[in-house]
C-alpha cells in the first residue's frame, strides 16, 4: 500500500475522532445545564407553591397571654399563660393562676396536675383542653389564651376578652332521661362538673364524682360552691343523705327522688348521673 494512502487514512481516523469527542462533551455540559435548570425550577416552584388551605403555619416562639376568668357569683380569677411554639409543636407550657375562694383554689390545683400531659409534645392544631374533664371552667379559660397564640404565631388578629364570662350549662326541671336500660357500664370513676337552675338569674355549681364497678354506685362525691343562705341549708340537707341512697345501688336505679327533701339539688344529681352513664356506657 502506498504511503500516502496509508497517512490519508490515519488523517481521517483521527479527525473522526476528535469529532466525536467534542460532541460528546458538549452533549455532557448539555445534560448538566438542563439538569441544573430543572432543579432550579423544581426549587422554584416549591418555594413558591401555595400552602394548602386548612393547615395554618404557626410561627416558633414563646407566645403569653394575661386575662382574667369568671367564676360563680360574679368574681373574677387572673390567669397567664406561657406557651412556646416549636415546628408546629408546643413543647412547654407554663400557667399562673390566683384563686378567690378554697374551691377555685382546689379546681386549680387540679388543673395544674393534669394539663401539661394534655398540652405539651403535642400538635399545636389538635390541642384542646374543652376535651378533657376535670376544671372546666379553667380548660375554657386556656382554650381562649392557647387560641389567641394561635392567632399572633398565624400572623391573624384575635381580641382576647379581658374576662372571660361564664357560662355553666344547667339542670332544667323535667328533663327528659336518656334510654339506659339493658346497657352495660365500664368500671371507673367519672367527674361531673355542672350547675343546676333554682331560679332566673340564680344557678348552683356542683361538681359530682361517681365510682362505678359492675354497673354498681361504690363511691360518690359531691362538691357544692354556694353563697345563698338558701341553696346552701337545702345542700346541707342533701349532703346529709345522699349517700347512704346512692352507694349500692345500681345503675338502673337513676334517677333518685328528692334526696333529704331537696328537690332541686336532687335534679342537679340525677342529671349529673344522666352524664356519668353516658360516659360509661360499653360501645
Amino acid at each position: 500500500m502506498p504511503i500516502y494512502v496509508f497517512i490519508l487514512g490515519v488523517v481521517v481516523l483521527v479527525g473522526t475522532l476528535s469529532i466525536a469527542w467534542q460532541s460528546l462533551q458538549r452533549s455532557e455540559v448539555t445534560t448538566v445545564e438542563e439538569t441544573f435548570l430543572a432543579t432550579n425550577e423544581t426549587i422554584a416552584a416549591e418555594m413558591d407553591a401555595p400552602i394548602p388551605m386548612g393547615q395554618p403555619i404557626f410561627a416558633d416562639g414563646t407566645y403569653t397571654t394575661s386575662f382574667a376568668y369568671e367564676i360563680p357569683y360574679k368574681q373574677v380569677e387572673p390567669m397567664d399563660v406561657s406557651l412556646v411554639f416549636k415546628d408546629g409543636v408546643i413543647t412547654d407550657a407554663t400557667v399562673k393562676l390566683e384563686a378567690e375562694n378554697f374551691t377555685s383554689e382546689e379546681y386549680q390545683n387540679w388543673f395544674l396536675e393534669y394539663y401539661k400531659s394534655e398540652v405539651v409534645g403535642q400538635l399545636i392544631e389538635v390541642v384542646s383542653l374543652a376535651r378533657v374533664g376535670g376544671a372546666s371552667l379553667t380548660n375554657k379559660a386556656f382554650d381562649v389564651a392557647l387560641a389567641a397564640a394561635k392567632a399572633e404565631a398565624s400572623g391573624q388578629t384575635m381580641m382576647t376578652p379581658a374576662v372571660v364570662p361564664l357560662e355553666l350549662p344547667v339542670y332544667q326541671r323535667n328533663a327528659i332521661p336518656g334510654d339506659f336500660n339493658g346497657v352495660s357500664f365500664k368500671n371507673g370513676t367519672y367527674t361531673i362538673e355542672d350547675a343546676y337552675f333554682v331560679m332566673v338569674g340564680l344557678s348552683e355549681p356542683m361538681r359530682t364524682t361517681i365510682t362505678l364497678d359492675d354497673g354498681i354506685i361504690t363511691k360518690a362525691e359531691v362538691v357544692f360552691d354556694t353563697q345563698d343562705i338558701h341553696s346552701e341549708y337545702h345542700q346541707r340537707d342533701f349532703v346529709a343523705a345522699y349517700k347512704s341512697q346512692v352507694i349500692g345501688a345500681d345503675m338502673s336505679d337513676v334517677p333518685f327522688s328528692r334526696i333529704g327533701g331537696a328537690s332541686l339539688t336532687t335534679g342537679g344529681f340525677n342529671d349529673a348521673l344522666q352524664k356519668v352513664m353516658s360516659q360509661a356506657q360499653e360501645t
